[in-house]
């Protein structure tokens, strides 16, 4: 079993800030948020129903970070993930 050495916080944000700054040259960014991510290891909906649950952590999570936009004609947000994926969309 081999185990893998897990992203830091500190690591995730500097690969995309790396990642931000090569597509936007001439930006700062002034937005960083990260949420950590979980499992539900008894079920989605059993909550409400008045079931145990038992949430737990994992070691990934999700990071954002990005810049406004100072134009009031522009509403469109735009996002890339260090994969190369890329999702246009207009508020």
């Amino acid at each position: 079993m081999s185990i893998e050495k897990l992203e830091t916080i500190d690591g995730l944000q500097s690969k995309l800030l790396n990642a931000y700054r090569e597509k936007f040259p001439n930006d700062r960014p002034n937005i960083c948020a990260f949420a950590p991510g979980r499992a539900n290891l008894i079920g989605e909906h059993s909550d409400y129903n008045h079931t145990f649950v038992f949430p737990m952590g994992i070691a990934a999570g999700t990071m954002v970070l990005g810049s406004e936009i100072n134009d009031e004609n522009d509403k469109t947000c735009y996002f890339q993930t260090l994969s190369g994926e890329f999702w246009k969309t207009v508020k």
